[in-house]
């Protein structure tokens, strides 16, 4: 039977990221990390900032403006088809009423015809009898 090896002893699966950083850089000297003091970022300026929030201001103000009139145009829309449509009811209104008159006149002309058109005939019938 083998010899087993104790699970301490046993060498990692991962590398150290001393390794890592030695097989990717192999030109720059290994420094350690405590007796370098880390870099500093580069601080970006407060004036590349300053500008862009100028001009995403700017941009959100046009935004803003384009859509309130937009939003000013449809109420405008709005209002004119409300109108129209307030006139239209008018027409039907003043319509239907010019033909009710109308029906009613013609009912009572075709009563006033078809009666003189009988008194006619009956006098027709009286000199066709003589």
């Amino acid at each position: 039977m083998p010899e087993s090896k104790p699970t301490n002893e046993l060498p990692r699966m991962v590398p150290d990221r001393d390794d890592i950083r030695v097989r990717t850089s192999p030109r720059q000297p290994e420094a350690k990390p405590s007796a370098k003091a880390p870099r500093a970022s580069k601080p970006s300026s407060p004036k590349n900032h300053s500008w862009l929030n100028t001009v995403w201001v700017i941009i959100g103000g046009i935004a803003i403006a384009y859509l309130a009139l937009q939003q000013y145009s449809l109420n405008q829309t709005i209002t004119s088809y409300e109108e129209r449509l307030v006139l239209a009811d008018d027409r039907i209104v003043f319509l239907e009423q010019s033909l009710t008159q109308t029906d009613e006149s013609v009912a009572m002309n075709e009563t006033a015809i078809n009666a003189q058109f009988k008194a006619i005939k009956s006098d027709a019938d009286i000199q066709m009898s003589e």
